[in-house]
């Protein structure tokens, strides 16, 4: 084998004497050889990327099944913090300590979502995004190689919201690979030198600008030209497979953008994403009350963690309303046989039996109940049970209680609310 660094190119040899008719190798006289040259770059590179590919997928599975696990309890905790925080102070309640708690719960919670934005597969959504929650969610998950390797991010947002309409996952996708790229070109300086990635995302006649600069040593300028072709690499060999500028750029060319690269007057290196601005309607209509006054409602909640029955209990049985709690999705649907629930709060890998969901029994069962649904989304992917039902309110886990409470109050206002005799009669 043998790399070219120059065209970063990668050559199988193969020599072999060359035999005579007779069959005698004419390379003991002569030490005449055949020499067959072949070009296995794109081989090579391929090989790796199905190996990649393969650990993505398994690592996919393993932040599924752990953000599970997790969010449970980070529901809980920043849960009901939230709420003792929001209760009026007591006499020697270490309301700083509970803030200090809440805040890094909120952090988890934050860094678990971001692990499974960056492992979710599935169809792009257009939807308005700002670009400075994307930059935000994009440094905390590259927190740690930043301080690892003595890096200083420099993040330069407005006080204003950058939106524009796209996939976010996707766009997340784009700035985590240009930050990598940027870490691992001034990851080779000296530290003494100092190691600087600036992240400056503004608006500029219609258009959303990020860019991503950094002090590295730069492009040479015959390279240039090749940064965006697929499989053009100028790591070391198990250092990258060229994909990632390529797949960035088809990304950003797809969202209607365009992705180029500078080099900066003072040195480094600098990529720049240019997207069409998208601007926000109108604010919305306050929602209406969730309840008119002295109305009860009657809520369900099926999960398989007792925490989260205390969290959503705790959320609303001091509105005077009634919370009932399961652990299968098997005893759910049979309270929900029994009785009628103006609200079901319900996990989504909540299960009737080893092969059904209870989002799935729930619709074939009870299809008057998706209005009054609330299914808690823990994993990368959904389940095609939850897949099949649009029309169902998902909330991603750990509970944030605002946005649960604001859900609720939506399908409180939605739905007027049963009787204790016609909930009883059912």
């Amino acid at each position: 084998m043998l790399r070219l660094e120059q065209s970063q190119r990668v050559l199988r040899l193969t020599a072999a004497p060359f035999a005579e008719r007779s069959g005698t190798p004419r390379a003991a006289e002569s030490g005449a050889v055949v020499v067959l040259v072949e070009d296995v770059t794109e081989q090579r590179v391929l090989e790796a990327q199905l190996i990649q590919n393969d650990k993505m997928a398994s690592i996919g599975q393993l932040v599924s099944g752990v953000a599970h696990e997790l969010n449970n309890p980070l529901t809980s905790i920043a849960g009901l913090t939230e709420l003792l925080l929001e209760r009026d102070p007591q006499l020697g309640m270490p309301r700083e300590h509970l803030r200090v708690i809440h805040d890094q719960a909120e952090r988890a919670g934050r860094i678990v979502r971001n692990l499974l934005t960056f492992a979710r597969k599935g169809v792009p959504e257009k939807s308005p995004v700002d670009l400075n929650d994307v930059a935000a969610r994009t440094a905390l998950l590259i927190l740690y190689e930043l301080q690892l390797h003595g890096i200083e991010l420099e993040s330069v947002t407005g006080p204003n919201p950058v939106l524009v309409l796209g996939d976010r996952h996707e766009l997340q996708q784009v700035l985590l690979n240009l930050v990598t790229n940027a870490v691992q070109a001034v990851s080779t300086l000296d530290r003494a030198r100092g190691r600087s990635i600036r992240l400056e995302i503004t608006r500029h006649d219609g258009d959303a600008v990020l860019r991503v600069r950094d002090n590295g040593p730069g492009v040479p300028p015959h390279l240039v030209p090749h940064l965006f072709t697929p499989f053009f690499t100028t790591k070391s060999p198990g250092q990258g497979t060229g994909l990632g500028l390529s797949l960035s750029y088809g990304l950003v060319k797809a969202h209607g953008g365009e992705l180029v690269y500078e080099a900066p007057p003072e040195g480094g290196a600098e990529f720049r994403v240019t997207l069409p601005a998208h601007d926000a309607p109108g604010p919305l209509p306050e929602p209406e009350a969730s309840r008119p006054a002295g109305v009860s409602r009657r809520i369900l909640v099926v999960d398989d963690d007792p925490a989260v029955h205390r969290v959503v209990s705790a959320l609303f049985t001091p509105e005077g309303h009634v919370v009932e709690a399961v652990r299968s999705g098997a005893q759910g649907l049979r309270m929900m046989r029994e009785r009628s629930f103006d609200l079901i709060v319900a996990d989504a890998l909540a299960a009737v039996a080893p092969a059904r969901l209870f989002v799935g029994a729930l619709a074939a069962d009870c299809p008057e109940s998706r209005d009054r649904l609330i299914v808690g989304v823990s994993g990368a992917a959904e389940s095609p049970e939850l897949a099949a039902q649009e029309s169902v309110r998902r909330l991603r886990k750990p509970f944030n209680l605002r946005d649960l409470h604001a859900v609720a109050s939506e399908v409180f206002a939605s739905t007027p609310p049963r009787s204790p005799a016609a909930t009883e009669a059912r």
